[in-house]
């Protein structure tokens, strides 16, 4: 028995937990994986449990039922694993809440999160995401993808409180400097238009600066009137879509895609004209999710505990790469 869980572990123990699982019930969370892998079976036989091959993980034990039903659940040494590891993640999610409380924070957000590749553990995650566009690299010297990109760092969850501090005073250094410069852009860009002003006479200067004003006043309502909506109504597709890509369904390899092609759209080109298979609420949803991302509050999979998890099982699943 290895003394932490490997994936294969980790997910029958998130779905099944220490209760006993029978064929139906494998069926039920595995059917779409095995069709996906050229299963014929129409209930879970002899193929299907030969494709799960059970015997061979030494940490599934059979459980039959009281009438002598075929059953299986995850060994009492693996139950001790797997919660070990439950109270190892709990450990450092308190200690990175420890590590961050202590933490003075002139700007940006300082929190945690999961790691994606060692769920086991978290990790402290600082950003910062501009108002307008700024250019520049991020934190850690690599080039953000557009000027709107958040500026971000990760550091363990044992960091001490003087090197994380130390890290956010570089970080906040480090934005503020490259605001100023955008500050500056934008005052030379003021000041060159002030000079075109002075070319134009008063009443058009009047009309231009009260366009100018209207569609301030347009953005500012806009930010705080719809876009809230848009975001919360987004929000709430978004989480009707996961099931449906997370399910065997003749509709849901193209939900999938599409929420992959928001995840990662260069890992994941996706066909728009594929929408014009699902049906009208499922194409409303889309368009919902698609309307919040077009000014994100955060990427799609950020919205789910162990997101990233989450839309990669579901890449491997549909062979998007």
């Amino acid at each position: 028995m290895p003394k932490n869980p490997n994936e294969d572990l980790r997910r029958y123990w998130g779905i099944f937990g220490d209760a006993r699982f029978t064929p139906a019930d494998l069926w039920r969370w595995f059917r779409g994986a095995y069709y996906h892998a050229g299963g014929q079976d129409g209930w879970p036989r002899d193929d299907f449990l030969e494709w799960l091959a059970l015997n061979r993980k030494s940490w599934i034990e059979s459980a039959p039922g009281p009438r002598g039903g075929q059953g299986w659940r995850i060994s009492a040494d693996a139950v001790d694993v797997c919660r070990a590891e439950e109270v190892f993640i709990e450990h450092t999610r308190e200690e990175a809440l420890a590590a961050i409380s202590g933490v003075s924070v002139r700007f940006g957000r300082l929190g945690i999160e999961q790691r994606l590749s060692h769920p086991r553990f978290w990790e402290i995650v600082w950003c910062f995401e501009p108002p307008i566009p700024i250019e520049g690299l991020n934190i850690d010297g690599v080039a953000r993808h557009n000027a709107t990109a958040p500026f971000s760092f990760r550091a363990f969850s044992n960091v001490s409180l003087c090197e994380l501090q130390e890290q956010v005073d570089y970080a906040e250094t480090h934005v503020s400097e490259l605001v100023a410069k955008a500050i500056e852009y934008h005052n030379n860009c003021i000041h060159q238009l002030n000079g075109l002003l002075h070319h134009v006479n008063e009443s058009d200067r009047k009309a231009m600066q009260d366009r100018m004003a209207a569609r301030v006043a347009a953005l500012k309502m806009f930010a705080e009137t719809e876009l809230p909506v848009i975001r919360q109504r987004g929000k709430v597709a978004l989480f009707r879509l996961l099931p449906v890509a997370m399910s065997d369904t003749g509709q849901s390899s193209v939900v999938a895609r599409f929420l992959l092609g928001l995840y990662n759209g260069r890992r994941f080109p996706f066909d728009m004209t594929e929408l014009r298979r699902l049906d009208r609420a499922l194409i409303v949803d889309c368009l919902a999710v698609l309307e919040m991302d077009w000014l994100p509050e955060m990427e799609v999979h950020r919205y789910f505990e162990n997101g990233g998890a989450l839309f990669e099982q579901m890449a491997d699943r549909f062979h998007q790469e």
